[in-house]
C-alpha cells in the first residue's frame, strides 16, 4: 500500500505562502522596532542636551525678579511723568488736580495712596 501523506500539493503551496508571509511580517515588526528604538535614542540625547543648555543658563532668584519688576515699574512712572510734562507744555493745561498729581508721582507716592482733588461738587 501506498501511504498518502496527509497534505496534497495545494496545502504544501498554502504553508509556504503563509510562511512567507509571517516571515515577512517579523521583518516588518523587526524594523518598526528599530527605528523605534532609534527615535527613542535620539530623543533622549536631544533631552539630554536641552537639560545641558538649560543648566548653563543661570536661574534668576526671586530678589533679582523683584528688583528687575521694580525697576520696569520705575521707568514706567518716570515715562508717565514726562508723557504728563509734555502734555502740560503742548496744552498749557496747568490745572491744580495735574499739578498735584505730578507733585505726588515725583514725591514717590505709591499708586494706592490717596490723591487730593478739588471738590466743587459740594457746598461745604
Amino acid at each position: 500500500m501506498h501511504n498518502k501523506s496527509p497534505f496534497t500539493c495545494n496545502d504544501r503551496s498554502n504553508q509556504n505562502s503563509d510562511a512567507e508571509e509571517k516571515a515577512s511580517k517579523r521583518a516588518a515588526a523587526k524594523l518598526y522596532a528599530q527605528s523605534l528604538t532609534a527615535q527613542i535614542q535620539s530623543n533622549t540625547e536631544i533631552k539630554e542636551g536641552l537639560e545641558n543648555v538649560n543648566s548653563q543658563i543661570p536661574s534668576e532668584t526671586e530678589s533679582q525678579l523683584k528688583a528687575r519688576e521694580r525697576d520696569i515699574k520705575k521707568e514706567r512712572q518716570r515715562e508717565y511723568r514726562a508723557m504728563l510734562d509734555t502734555q502740560v507744555q503742548s496744552t498749557g493745561d496747568a490745572s491744580p488736580q495735574r499739578i498735584l498729581l505730578r507733585k505726588s508721582k515725583f514725591e514717590g507716592a505709591d499708586d494706592t495712596d490717596v490723591q487730593p482733588t478739588m471738590l466743587k461738587d459740594r457746598p461745604w
